[in-house]
């Protein structure tokens, strides 16, 4: 899950608030645990990610891991 909207839009943080879907996702993209999802491509679908693409989605995820905390998406 990869978030590409304008963190600091207020109209957005206020509908990222509000929506209990959207709250739900956020809850999970923060229990993501990207080790376990490698070893799930791979058990499941044969994918390996070469190490460039591991550290690439590694930096995302926590990236945006960061700016749930930082902007306080979360209710």
């Amino acid at each position: 899950m990869f978030f590409y909207f304008k963190i600091g839009n207020n109209s957005v943080y206020k509908f990222v608030r509000k929506d209990d879907d959207f709250q739900e996702l956020l809850y999970k993209a923060m229990d993501l645990d990207f080790a376990k999802v490698l070893d799930e491509l791979y058990d499941e679908h044969g994918i390996v990610l070469n190490t460039e693409e591991e550290y690439y989605y590694s930096e995302v995820i926590s990236d945006n891991k960061d700016k749930i905390k930082i902007y306080k998406l979360i209710r």
